[in-house]
């Protein structure tokens, strides 16, 4: 990896056969659907070689090719896919999007959930203007690319949020003032994911009358360990 890779954070990696299968039964618990339909969401996006294929031209033609890989790796995005695709959400927020990675593959979730009759966008939030370059016109369909503090968004939104991910950053203020905001937009299906597990994601959790577990992945290949991903979610979930 150390020759190999030109990745200096936010490693990608695909997930080993037992991290797949681990991550099926997670998203099939939380979501109540059942594992057979979530393990077929897993193949689509595994047979999608078009979609890395395009991922990879990005990265080429971009700024970023000196720090990202050409062989795509969806690492995280993976999970996130595999709950677009289950809880079938009209509105997701990505806070904290990087290269934009993750909020393709939400995306290109939300695209074929449009693709069966339910109609969805995700807001993709970064304070630099120079992220989620990934995302282009492919997705400008069920895609927007906003730049701000995540908490600004959260407080003026007026809609109802059905997925959230929360990678910004695990400074206990700035989360606190997140989740707080974030409390009264939550619809009643509404999962939220964070890349840190810490009190203040418990608190929100019992603020909220959700329950949460916590989801460890499995790297294949990878020298990384793999994330650590708090989810909260409602336990009587319509």
């Amino acid at each position: 990896w150390l020759f190999r890779s030109r990745e200096r954070t936010n490693f990608t990696y695909d997930y080993s056969e037992l991290g797949s299968a681990a991550a099926i039964e997670f998203v099939s618990l939380v979501t109540r659907v059942e594992p057979a339909r979530i393990a077929g969401f897993a193949s689509e996006l595994a047979a999608d070689i078009e979609l890395r294929r395009w991922l990879s031209r990005r990265i080429e033609l971009s700024p970023y090719r000196y720090s990202a890989d050409t062989e795509i790796r969806f690492g995280r995005g993976f999970l996130f896919y595999l709950f677009v695709r289950a809880l079938k959400p009209r509105v997701v927020v990505e806070a904290g999007t990087d290269k934009g990675l993750s909020a393709c593959l939400i995306a290109a979730a939300l695209q074929r959930n449009k693709a069966e009759g339910v109609i969805g966008c995700v807001y993709a939030l970064d304070v630099r203007e120079d992220r989620g370059f990934l995302l282009g016109d492919r997705f400008a369909d069920v895609a927007v690319l906003r730049y701000g503090d995540s908490v600004d968004f959260l407080n003026a939104f007026e809609g109802m949020i059905d997925f959230i991910v929360h990678d910004t950053t695990a400074e206990q203020q700035h989360e606190k003032l997140q989740y707080k905001a974030l409390e009264a937009k939550l619809s009643p299906k509404a999962i939220t994911i964070s890349t840190w597990f810490t009190g203040e994601f418990v608190r929100f959790s019992q603020r909220t009358g959700r329950r949460f577990l916590l989801f460890t992945e499995i790297p294949q290949n990878h020298w990384y360990p793999g994330g650590r991903f708090p989810v909260s979610f409602a336990p009587d979930r319509p």
